[in-house]
């Protein structure tokens, strides 16, 4: 697995790159842009959408539109591949 470390160089908190976390558990910082997981009213249970956390429970999709979906959880982005 790979991780990220979310705390400081003294203080790691490390997470999972590729795991759900609960937005009960622990929010992205401010104007990280991750993986969201949201419960939608309409015919699909579970969504994903790309989104950035703008703090105080606000989202914006990728269109740059606040998001008035319920996000449960979310995911760092995946490491981009590097070409050789």
């Amino acid at each position: 697995k790979n991780y990220v470390n979310v705390g400081t160089k003294e203080n790691p908190e490390w997470l999972p790159l590729n795991e759900w976390i609960s937005v009960n558990t622990r929010l992205p910082e401010i104007n990280q842009t991750v993986i969201c997981l949201y419960n939608s009213s309409y015919e699909y249970k579970d969504n994903v959408i790309v989104c950035t956390y703008c703090g105080d429970d606000i989202w914006e999709d990728y269109y740059g539109c606040t998001t008035t979906e319920k996000i449960t959880h979310w995911m760092f982005l995946p490491i981009p591949p590097i070409d050789k």
